[in-house]
């Protein structure tokens, strides 16, 4: 599909399977639940190079191009089959917020790959493991207080 992003798709599967048996186990109501971004769009804290988007627009050659991201087969499987498609996460990667990768290109990098994961990440896969637990608890509480 072009823009490869495996990890959105395993995050949002990872999550939603997770929402779901909270509605089970603790009888919730969940109105709605989106994907941060339908396309690719400007984000304040990274301009357009934080493409959060499940459609992918091609801002580097001006054309504004859209083409469907590998995850956004995960949005028309759950659509269609009605259920949550799993979707197992890279070996490589975690589940923290996810980001989007070019498909590889036939140049080769003469850089070393760094095996540190940024600081960034970590914090935002903190963040948002607490933002998780604090939906999921406010969640519970209202559905307690609404019976």
């Amino acid at each position: 599909m072009g823009v490869h992003d495996n990890q959105r798709a395993a995050y949002h599967s990872a999550f939603l399977r997770t929402l779901v048996s909270t509605v089970k186990q603790y009888s919730v109501s969940v109105l709605a639940y989106s994907a941060w971004s339908l396309i690719d769009s400007f984000e304040f804290s990274g301009g357009y190079s934080r493409p959060f988007g499940l459609i992918h627009v091609d801002y580097a050659s001006g054309s504004l191009d859209r083409s469907h991201k590998d995850s956004s087969s995960f949005w028309i499987k759950l659509r269609e089959t009605n259920s949550v498609p799993f979707v197992e996460p890279d070996q490589t990667t975690t589940l923290s917020p996810p980001t989007s990768t070019q498909a590889p290109s036939t140049a080769t990098s003469t850089q070393a790959p760094s095996t540190a994961a940024p600081s960034s990440c970590t914090r935002a896969s903190s963040s948002m493991t607490v933002l998780l637990l604090a939906v999921l608890g406010l969640m519970l509480a209202l559905s307690r207080s609404s019976k």
